[in-house]
């Protein structure tokens, strides 16, 4: 028998939301090159994470494993909270909203990506 599309997704979008991950955050390379031109280590504390826990979500999801996960996790509440920043990449680019609005549509937007992921994670059932 064929796979529902629920299945298909569960299937695939690990993989799929762990591409958009990587590729927003490599988009936002510049943040990363002017990390030594910040004037606290708490700011470089945050840049380092954001990419840091990029990277490991994307191995993590990858390979299907629950720090995947995790890693998913701090990498959006670290971009919704400390950079607001969008974990789906040129989604709000071209939009031109009050920075009031747009700073609300990303964090609805990265809630969404946060519970999407913890539905991915409990259907996965991943193990390590």
């Amino acid at each position: 028998m064929g796979k529902t599309l629920s299945n298909r997704f569960t299937d695939f979008g690990p993989f799929l939301i762990g591409a958009l991950m990587l590729t927003a955050a490599l988009l936002r390379y510049r943040m990363f090159f002017n990390l030594v031109h910040l004037n606290h280590l708490r700011e470089q504390a945050i840049v380092l994470i954001y990419f840091v826990s990029a990277i490991i979500t994307v191995l993590g999801l990858f390979r299907l494993r629950a720090w995947g996960f995790v890693a998913a996790y701090i990498h959006i509440i670290t971009a919704t909270i400390y950079l607001s920043v969008s974990v789906i990449p040129y989604v709000f680019k071209y939009l031109k909203f009050g920075n009031s609005t747009i700073s609300t549509l990303i964090m609805i937007s990265n809630l969404l990506v946060l519970i999407l992921i913890a539905f991915l994670h409990g259907r996965r059932g991943t193990a390590g």
